[in-house]
């Protein structure tokens, strides 16, 4: 499968890489909120090359994330994964710039001269648009239950911190921050604590009040930068931008001033 794409006027083949795959990975586990137990491939090279990063990802005493792989020269093996593809390239093949057959020179020339190419951004919309449409599907006809619905009731592994996740992405970030009351700047944007609930607010004014810099990490996925800080021998903080804070600035306004009244 190949597709053509256009972004400010130049035509681009999507082909994705060993470092693609890790974004990837890390991406899926952050935003899900949880650690894959076992990845199955079909022995690409971009997915064999993340094998030995896996074992980073746990925890002391933790299982470990394996890679498992088909056994070469036998798709059957792996029917789930090439019935996916499969509806895939079925929902993507009336897009302008898709290519069937990758060998015709013809079909590629084609695709990269039409006019009405996709963005990138318009391409991601098709792409959520049908991967929401498999999560509202039971994954066989002998189950009642969503694939979603499967995913949330499994428990599954914790997800892996972001000082973990940074070992399967290219960009990714550690160094040394002094902390205030308010936040601290990284990479010339103000973050600021992740707020969940006032234990977070009172480490964080806590080890705001030291005078030594505090250790971050953080890791560029999908989305953007990921951030955490270290609060104290045990305690790690999201932190997010500013303008991405989840709390209203009335609920946020309340419980700072309750948790500095605690503190005093």
């Amino acid at each position: 499968m190949s597709l053509s794409l256009s972004r400010t006027d130049v035509t681009k083949v999507v082909d994705f890489k060993a470092y693609d795959v890790g974004i990837l990975i890390a991406s899926a586990m952050y935003h899900e909120n949880a650690r894959f137990e076992v990845i199955y491939n079909d022995n690409g090279s971009q997915l064999v090359a993340m094998e030995e990063l896996l074992r980073d990802l746990s925890e002391e005493n933790e299982l470990l994330t394996r890679m498992t792989k088909s056994i070469p020269g036998r798709p059957r093996g792996r029917g789930k994964i090439e019935g996916f593809l499969g509806r895939l390239d079925i929902y993507l093949k009336d897009l302008p710039g898709f290519v069937t057959e990758e060998k015709d020179r013809n079909s590629i020339k084609t695709a990269r001269t039409a006019t009405n190419m996709l963005t990138i951004e318009r391409l991601r919309q098709y792409l959520d648009a049908f991967f929401e449409q498999i999560r509202k599907e039971p994954p066989n006809k002998r189950q009642v239950r969503t694939r979603r619905e499967l995913w949330q009731s499994s428990g599954g592994l914790p997800r892996p911190p972001i000082r973990r996740l940074t070992t399967l992405v290219p960009e990714r970030d550690s160094r040394y921050v002094k902390l205030d009351t308010w936040g601290f700047e990284f990479r010339g944007e103000e973050y600021e604590p992740k707020i969940l609930n006032e234990d977070v607010l009172i480490s964080w004014y806590t080890a705001a009040q030291q005078p030594k810099h505090q250790q971050l990490h953080a890791a560029k996925l999908d989305t953007g930068w990921k951030v955490e800080v270290r609060l104290g021998d045990d305690i790690w903080c999201e932190c997010v931008p500013k303008s991405e804070q989840k709390l209203s600035v009335e609920v946020y306004a309340q419980m700072r001033a309750k948790v500095l009244k605690q503190i005093r």
